[in-house]
């Protein structure tokens, strides 16, 4: 019922070059990318400083956050969603 997602139509060239260039240097440090291991668990992976690193816990998170953030996933707010 919410979609957030966003879009971009880039009528400049040297624009459109620069946030490309920008998002194959730059974002690659700073995202992690998503996966499902065996048995559907998730795994987080991110590469930085030229070092690729797979977690099979949340990144930045502590036993407290991880808690909070996971309350949430035992209710039922399917049509939140």
């Amino acid at each position: 019922m919410l979609n957030t997602e966003l879009g971009f139509v880039i009528e400049s060239p040297a624009l459109a070059s620069g946030v490309a260039a920008a998002f194959d240097q730059a974002i690659p440090e700073w995202a992690r990318e998503l996966g499902l291991a065996d048995g559907g668990a998730i795994t987080w992976t991110e590469r930085a400083h030229g070092k690729t690193t797979a977690h099979t816990r949340e990144p930045g998170t502590g036993p407290l956050q991880r808690m909070v953030i996971g309350i949430p996933s035992i209710l039922s707010i399917d049509w939140l969603l």
